[in-house]
C-alpha cells in the first residue's frame, strides 16, 4: 500500500511531459524539412513573368500552402507513428494505462500541431526576410503578413490531418485486418461512386466561412479523437 496518491491530472500532465521530451526530435525533423523545400523550391512559389518594350518583369507568389501541406504529412505520420510498438514502449517509462496514454497522445498532438503552425510561419517569413536582404529584390504583400484568421485556420487544417492519422493508428492497433478492410472498403466505394475523397473534405469544410470551417475542423477533430480513444481503450497497457 503507498502513502502517495496520484490523481487522474496528474497522471495525464507526467505522460505529456515525457512525451513531449521523447517526441522532440519530430520537431527538429520538421524543421529541417521546411528549410530543405524553401532552399530547394524556393517555398514552392508561383512564377509569372511577361515583357514589354525589352524590359521583363517576373512575379514570384510566396503563400504558406507549401508548408501547411509539409506540416500536415509530419502530423499525419508522427500520429500513426504513436501507435508502433517502439512509440508505444515509451508509456512503459511512467504509470498510465491505455486511456491515460491515447489522453496524453491528443494533448501532444495539439500542442504539436500548435507548434507547427507557428514552424510554417515562421519559414515563410525567414524566405521572404532573405529574398530581401540577401536577393535585394522589393517584396509587396497582398494582405496583411499576419492575421490570427489565417493561423487559425492553418492550426485546424494541421489538426485534422494528425486526428486522422490517429485514428488510421488506432484502427490498425485493434486489428490490422480489420485496417486492412476498411482501407479496401474505401478504395471500392470511392471507385463505384466515381468520386474523389478531397474534393469531397474540401466541399464540407470550406463551402462557408473561416468561422464555419474552424467550428467544423474543431468538431471533427473531437469526434476523431474521441473514436481513437474508445477504439484503443479496448486494449490495456501492462507496466513491464
Amino acid at each position: 500500500m503507498s502513502l502517495n496518491e496520484i490523481s487522474f491530472s496528474q497522471i495525464v500532465l507526467n505522460q505529456v511531459k515525457w512525451k513531449m521530451k521523447a517526441y522532440s526530435q519530430s520537431i527538429i525533423i520538421l524543421i529541417l524539412i521546411q528549410i530543405t523545400v524553401s532552399i530547394l523550391f524556393s517555398g514552392g512559389n508561383i512564377t509569372m513573368g511577361g515583357g514589354f518594350n525589352e524590359v521583363n518583369i517576373n512575379i514570384h507568389y510566396y503563400t504558406l500552402d507549401s508548408y501547411i501541406i509539409l506540416s500536415c504529412i509530419w502530423a499525419l505520420v508522427i500520429a500513426i507513428l504513436m501507435q508502433t510498438n517502439g512509440y508505444r514502449h515509451d508509456d512503459y517509462a511512467v504509470i498510465t494505462t491505455r486511456y491515460t496514454a491515447s489522453l496524453a497522445n491528443v494533448i501532444v498532438l495539439f500542442v504539436y500541431s500548435f507548434i507547427a503552425t507557428i514552424i510554417s510561419f515562421m519559414t515563410l517569413y525567414i524566405l521572404i526576410a532573405l529574398i530581401q536582404v540577401v536577393g535585394n529584390i522589393a517584396v509587396m504583400k497582398e494582405y496583411t503578413l499576419f492575421e490570427f484568421v489565417h493561423f487559425g485556420l492553418a492550426f485546424f487544417i494541421i489538426l485534422l490531418a494528425a486526428s486522422i492519422g490517429y485514428l488510421i493508428g488506432s484502427i490498425f492497433k485493434l486489428s490490422k485486418g480489420l485496417g486492412i478492410l476498411m482501407v479496401v472498403l474505401a478504395v471500392i466505394f470511392t471507385a463505384i461512386l466515381n468520386v474523389q475523397p478531397e474534393a469531397l473534405l474540401v466541399n464540407f469544410f470550406f463551402n462557408t466561412g473561416y468561422l464555419s470551417f474552424m467550428l467544423k475542423a474543431l468538431f471533427t477533430c473531437i469526434l476523431l479523437f474521441v473514436s481513437s480513444i474508445f477504439i484503443l481503450s479496448r486494449k490495456e497497457v501492462n507496466r513491464r
